[in-house]
């Protein structure tokens, strides 16, 4: 049975968005840029 397209990407951004997240964390602790 095929994964629908919508639920690939779903997937897809599930897995990439909580690098970023931690990322965009880290960077807001540090403070903002001058």
């Amino acid at each position: 049975m095929a994964v629908p397209l919508y639920q690939a990407k779903a997937e897809f951004f599930r897995m990439l968005g909580h690098p970023v997240r931690i990322r965009v964390l880290e960077l807001l602790q540090d403070g903002p840029l001058p």
